[in-house]
């Protein structure tokens, strides 16, 4: 069950906690990371973003990974675009036919500027910026005005 269902007029949006993007697909499959596991002989796990949200009218996917830390010589953001690249190469085939922006990494403190972007990276007081950037690029996409 997801961990929230959201509703506005027609649209539909559920919140799913670490769950890995290829459950949301009507063709399962185990997901490249799992695949390269098992052709090792090792154990089959999966890669988890923090969340993820499915919009079903009209479709749209989207993974939030979260990184908080405090300290310096760590670098939330950069650490964030690694996991959420691993995530979307992990699903590649889960995400065909939905459009980009594919994933949103919050990053406490970090200094980049949300953009839209295949990943868009935003600090924890950038969250709404991001997401009105990301929904009205999926709009757009909608309207047929984006490539």
């Amino acid at each position: 069950m997801p961990l929230a269902r959201l509703r506005r007029d027609r649209e539909e949006v559920e919140l799913w906690w670490q769950r890995p993007l290829w459950e949301f697909t009507e063709g399962r499959f185990l997901g490249r990371y799992a695949e390269a596991l098992r052709a090792a002989s090792l154990s089959t796990s999966h890669l988890r973003p923090d969340f993820v949200l499915i919009a079903k009218r009209p479709a749209h996917c989207l993974l939030v990974e979260v990184k908080l830390t405090q300290r310096e010589e760590y670098s939330p953001d950069r650490r964030g675009i690694v996991d959420a690249l691993a995530y979307l190469q992990d699903a590649d085939q889960a995400l065909t036919g939905f459009p980009e922006p594919h994933a949103l990494v919050i990053a406490w403190n970090s200094k980049a500027a949300p953009a839209p972007a295949r990943v868009v990276v935003a600090n924890q007081d950038e969250i709404e910026l991001a997401m009105t950037m990301i929904l009205d690029t999926w709009a757009m996409t909608e309207m047929g005005l984006t490539a």
